[in-house]
């Protein structure tokens, strides 16, 4: 989990999944910013704007409400301003991956040569059924989907 410790919905979020004894590791971005591929992996599924938190007080110091920048310039200043991050950005692990933290996930990642898109519920992944459009010829994995996924998976536009 990308947060920030003092930030009301980080801690809301981490006593979330602690309630539910769900094991967390939080990075926290005023030790550590995230980096530009983290980033666009957020990005590639939510977009930019969706990361972009326009109510913070360090967007109206910055006075940014104005900017007109492109997806890869206000990547950059995020990179650059974590507290310009809406926060909690979260990233959910299957059990079965052997990794506690976001240190040992990259790695095992690597080693296994794993893609993966960060996404809302299984299956809607709009991303990785362009990687790997086979998937969409399997009748009954498709069946799987939640219906607003089905049709926008299958829509030819």
């Amino acid at each position: 989990m990308f947060g920030i410790r003092r930030s009301a919905d980080t801690r809301a979020a981490l006593r979330f999944f602690s309630e539910r004894r769900i094991k967390t590791h939080l990075v926290d971005l005023n030790e550590r910013a995230a980096s530009l591929g983290e980033l666009r992996r957020f990005a590639q599924k939510f977009g930019v704007p969706a990361l972009i938190d326009r109510n913070s007080k360090r967007f109206a110091e910055l006075g940014l409400a104005s900017a007109r920048l492109s997806d890869e310039r206000w990547l950059e200043t995020l990179s650059l301003e974590p507290l310009l991050l809406r926060v909690p950005l979260v990233l959910v692990v299957h059990p079965s991956v052997p990794a506690k933290n976001l240190q040992e996930l990259v790695a095992y990642i690597k080693a296994h040569h794993i893609s993966f898109v960060p996404t809302i519920a299984n299956g809607e992944s709009g991303y990785y059924y362009v990687e790997h459009p086979e998937f969409l010829n399997m009748g009954p994995k498709l069946d799987g989907f939640y219906a607003r996924g089905r049709t926008r998976l299958t829509d030819p536009a």
